[in-house]
């Protein structure tokens, strides 16, 4: 099977006139990362530029528009937050109070309507503030947090087995979202989130800071999420000091994985002044139609977002965050991988959809507009292929497939890699055990459809795994989400060429191959996937 796969790939590749031209992504790199686009925050002018450029140069290849009307633009209306400094956090005790500032004690997470706290409302702590029935742990068993604030440490229990919460990586119950989804579900009025992070690195604080700098987005149909804060430590003694307990000890009994929930016996009181506004973003979504003709009526769909954080906070003597890498290059990648299927003499079997997302860095908001609205029915949808990112630091021998391990009927992936000489490698001790749900691939997998994301790994062939990981360490730290995210960075073009190259690959062969990659049936991801494909019906 393997073979058989390896030859038709290789036949097609002998059919293609066009190929990824390194320039061409240099080039397109250089105007969406170039300063006159200010960042790509969505809704703003430049957002708009970069949303008219992609459509432009998908029209100059010939590609099919497939959004609203005729055009290239799906319309998504949104709904943007900003929390002033005038806004007042006040914490009461039974005789005392204090008042909490902006930025210095407390940051936003998420700002929605339901934000408004202005009578005295009970505060309750509830260890991590996670409900997990597969590890039978539940930080809300004996105690009642309706209508409460409750106050959590970030995280999640500590554990050296990978089948209690993934051992040493974190799961997606450490995600804030997470935290924030289930107290809402619990009745909370409200979720304060102490960054314990932030303890032992003061920095940490500060880089949470440039991230919740800038507006708070949403889709303008989905507001009803409570208001979420997270807590810096050294404002958390008032709020502990009448519970018995002071954070220190809450701490030791979180390394010994005794927490338990108490009530804190202070009351919580928050006043907000905020600016509104409501406005039109856009996706830009173009069509490849298939050749065969009994499947060209089902599709592989690439994605890239094509947003960024715009003008903020400066860094240095630069405020603005161009996102260079994240994601003007894998933009870039994504419209070469479009002009040269266009420029082969023949044609994938299947259809391919080219979807640029706006507002992932909100929160993947454009990809999840599309699920709630797409161009093609999602059971028609046979993969997303997600492209968030491009190798920048070096050429690779392997790769970390992101959501693989979710799936089954990958034998397509394998025969690429065997063809591109490249191995399949473990995710990074560094990063993520749920790096899966933080791009626009995670919108496609909860709504039913394959995904997945392909990401250099560190297997590099100038550079051992331990300095491609300070290498990545540094980035991480020092460039990602930051104004240093531009042509001050330093991008090795050969390896973004290689990788644009595998994926152009990984398309075009899933785009002719009869085989459709499954979800595992284990996965919640497999009942949505039943789910869509009921819509056949």
């Amino acid at each position: 099977m393997r073979v058989y796969l390896k030859i038709i790939t290789l036949l097609f590749a002998s059919c293609l006139i066009a190929e990824i031209n390194k320039n061409q992504i240099i080039s397109h790199v250089n105007f969406l990362a170039s300063d006159f686009l200010a960042g790509r925050l969505t809704g703003s002018f430049g957002s708009e530029i970069a949303a008219k450029y992609l459509a432009s140069e998908l029209h100059k290849y010939g590609v099919k528009p497939l959004g609203n009307e005729g055009t290239f633009y799906q319309y998504i209306p949104m709904h943007s937050t900003k929390l002033l400094p005038e806004t007042k956090l006040t914490i009461y005790s039974e005789n005392n109070f204090r008042e909490y500032s902006l930025n210095d004690d407390y940051l936003v997470y998420k700002i929605s309507h339901q934000i408004f706290l202005s009578r005295r409302t009970e505060m309750v702590f509830a260890g991590f503030g996670i409900v997990a029935p597969e590890f039978d742990y539940n930080d809300y068993l004996n105690i009642d947090v309706r209508g409460k604030v409750i106050v959590v440490l970030d995280g999640e229990p500590h554990s050296s087995s990978p089948d209690f919460f993934a051992g040493e990586r974190p799961t997606t119950y450490s995600s804030f979202e997470t935290k924030q989804i289930i107290a809402l579900s619990r009745g909370a009025a409200a979720l304060i989130i102490v960054s314990t992070k932030s303890i032992s690195n003061q920095n940490h604080w500060d880089k949470m800071k440039l991230n919740y700098q800038f507006d708070d987005f949403s889709l303008a149909y989905n507001l009803n999420k409570n208001l979420c804060i997270v807590l810096n430590p050294i404002a958390s003694d008032f709020i502990f000091a009448q519970s018995g307990y002071s954070l220190n000890q809450i701490l030791e009994l979180a390394n010994n994985n005794k927490l338990s929930s108490f009530p804190l016996n202070t009351f919580f009181e928050f006043k907000p002044q905020v600016e509104r506004h409501d406005f039109l973003a856009v996706n830009v979504v173009g069509l490849i139609q298939g050749s065969d003709e009994k499947l060209r009526d089902s599709y592989v769909l690439v994605s890239a977002h094509y947003d960024h954080l715009g003008i903020g906070i400066p860094f240095g003597n630069d405020s603005i965050y161009n996102g260079l890498t994240d994601n003007a290059l894998g933009c870039a990648a994504t419209l070469e991988i479009a002009r040269t299927i266009m420029g082969a003499n023949r044609k994938p079997k299947r259809s391919i959809i080219f979807l640029f997302t706006t507002a992932e860095e909100q929160g993947l908001l454009g990809s999840a507009y599309y699920c709630d609205y797409p161009a093609r029915p999602l059971y028609k949808t046979i993969l997303n292929i997600n492209i968030d990112g491009i190798a920048f630091l070096d050429k690779f021998k392997s790769v970390v497939a992101i959501g693989a391990e979710f799936l089954d009927s990958l034998n397509v992936l394998d025969s690429i890699l065997k063809t591109n000489n490249l191995y399949l490698s473990e995710l990074p001790s560094f990063a993520l055990d749920n790096s899966f749900v933080y791009s626009d691939n995670y919108s496609f997998a909860r709504n039913g459809v394959p995904a997945l994301l392909v990401m250099d790994g560190l297997d590099l062939e100038n550079y051992t795994s331990e300095e491609a990981s300070e290498k990545y360490y540094h980035y991480a730290h020092h460039i990602y989400h930051t104004p240093n995210d531009d042509f001050k960075f330093s991008v090795n073009y050969d390896a973004a060429l290689q990788h644009a190259n595998l994926l152009f690959d990984i398309v075009f062969a899933f785009a002719n191959s009869s085989n459709q990659p499954k979800w595992k049936e284990s996965l919640p991801f497999y009942d949505a996937w039943l789910r869509i494909n009921a819509q056949k019906k």
